[in-house]
């Protein structure tokens, strides 16, 4: 019987551990399909990464920004995908006051 992360076809790369152009390494994986949701906690180049890495209709969530503060990504390769790309934050209450 298939694990619940196996049944939904979770992919998980660790940019780190595995290689540096992990979003290669997606699309072998997915016969060059890409992924229909990224969490992007490093931000930087790796944004542009996640965008090469996504299916077209996806959505990436920003969730850290472990890199860079700044990222230059590819627009038209947003726009062609038509990726939703989302920005997260979380804080504890007394940050939020």
């Amino acid at each position: 019987m298939a694990s619940p992360i196996q049944s939904r076809r979770a992919l998980m790369i660790d940019r780190h551990a595995r290689t540096s152009e992990w979003e290669k390494e997606v699309l072998k994986l997915t016969a060059q399909a890409g992924v229909d949701h990224i969490l992007e906690v490093a931000g930087g180049k790796s944004l542009a990464q996640s965008i090469a890495a996504i299916k077209p209709g996806g959505q990436i969530a920003v969730i850290g920004i472990l890199e860079n503060f700044s990222s230059d990504f590819p627009i038209f390769s947003l726009l062609l995908k038509q990726v939703i790309l989302r920005g997260i934050i979380s804080m504890s209450a007394a940050e939020c006051a």
